[in-house]
């Protein structure tokens, strides 16, 4: 066993001497281009990146770069790397050569041997004599094994990696109502192969009252080189349109996959979600909460519009009149002038009764006509001045009305 593998690992190396002669030269001696291949792992399995190596070496340098096209084969998935390909040089006899290496990193989908054929590759090179050469060479074949393993064999579909999670982003409004649409998005984080390797994650779920439509999906791989490991995502979104009342069941979502790291098949899943869709709202909905604040703004109106001459009544009462009239006592002017002749009105019949209060509340005038039109200071007891004034003519009228009192019958 061991001889058949060391057989195998020696054949997926090869060397070899372009066999063709380099164009626009005539000369036999001419050295032409060293080309290699070879495979890191001649057995692997199924998932699992293989990397073919070709190595083009040229006696001098290259005075175009090498173009190198893509590998394709059935069943072959092919991973994009940064920096898949490098300058080298290699001593050669005397000589050191320069060269480039390519570096395809594969990945196989099913169990079986695989025989890969390489791209032919044009090179341009500077010869030995500072002429520049073309040369066509095709690396040869390279093979390797995938192999399935036996806990592995029923998956369907067959999904071998490192580590696999899915997870859920659902957002729905509560109560759901008919009309309303939401996403349900489901994310699949895979690590130790391709995302590719993932199923489809969400399906059709047309129903009476459900509609769904699929977005495409969001697949991507990423190498990481150093520890030589393919991880990828999958991102499948569907739009759900709910289209009648009723019960809605979304179901949950699982994948089975062989877990190299415990050599077991395991299963990962997300939680579907059921609710219950009422009917939507009538058309007229809308005019019930207008009419409710019409009629509210229609009674504030009405009670505004009785209590309106009761306010104008109150602005007009003595008690109003005399604050303005306080407010005012600070700074004397002609305003407080006139307002003090509003405010006497309330009380004519007081002053037509009592001389004392006429000759107080002719002082009173004199004083404030003093500091407007004399510039001479009134004393800051202005307005205790008219407090005191103003019990003197609340108390000639209780007087006045108990000594009237008696002559009621």
């Amino acid at each position: 066993m061991r001889r058949c593998i060391l057989l195998l690992s020696l054949c997926s190396v090869s060397f070899s001497w372009a066999a063709a002669q380099p164009a626009n030269d005539g000369n036999p001696a001419q050295p032409v281009p060293a080309l290699s291949s070879s495979v890191n792992h001649p057995e692997v399995t199924v998932g699992e990146p293989v990397v073919v190596r070709v190595k083009v070496l040229v006696p001098t340098w290259f005075t175009k770069p090498v173009y190198f096209d893509e590998v394709e084969a059935l069943n072959v998935i092919s991973v994009s790397v940064d920096k898949s390909s490098y300058p080298t040089s290699e001593r050669v006899g005397a000589s050191t050569w320069s060269g480039v290496i390519k570096e395809y990193t594969l990945i196989p989908m099913t169990g079986g041997n695989y025989q890969l054929d390489l791209p032919t590759l044009t090179l341009h090179y500077l010869g030995s004599d500072q002429k520049k050469l073309t040369l066509q060479v095709t690396p040869d074949p390279v093979s390797f094994n995938a192999v399935v393993p036996a806990a592995a064999a029923s998956l369907k579909p067959l999904i071998i990696a490192q580590d696999l999670t899915l997870s859920q982003e659902m957002n729905i409004d509560q109560p759901v109502v008919v009309g309303q649409s939401f996403n349900r998005q489901v994310t699949a984080t895979i690590t130790g192969t391709s995302a590719l390797f993932v199923p489809p994650l969400l399906q059709q779920a047309n129903s009476d009252n459900l509609q769904s439509y699929l977005q495409s999906p969001q697949v991507s791989d990423r190498y990481d080189s150093a520890k030589g490991q393919v991880s990828g995502t999958r991102v499948d979104t569907q739009e759900l349109v709910v289209a009648d009342s009723g019960q809605v069941v979304l179901p949950d979502i699982a994948i089975r996959y062989y877990d190299l790291s415990s050599a077991t098949v395991r299963t990962v899943s997300v939680k579907g979600q059921s609710f219950v869709v009422v009917a939507s709202p009538s058309r007229f909905a809308w005019l019930w909460p207008l009419l409710v604040a019409l009629v509210g703004l229609l009674a504030l109106l009405g009670i505004a519009w009785l209590l309106w001459p009761k306010w104008q009544l109150y602005r007009r009462s003595e008690p109003v009149k005399f604050r303005q009239l306080l407010s005012l006592s600070h700074t004397p002017s002609r305003v407080l002038l006139t307002e003090l002749e509003h405010w006497r009105c309330f009380w004519r019949s007081a002053y037509q009764s009592s001389p004392e209060a006429r000759n107080e509340y002719r002082d009173v005038v004199l004083e404030v006509e003093a500091a407007i039109y004399l510039a001479q200071p009134v004393g800051t007891h202005l307005d205790r001045r008219l407090h005191q004034h103003r019990k003197m003519l609340q108390q000639i009228l209780a007087n006045r009305q108990q000594r009237l009192m008696p002559l009621n019958p």
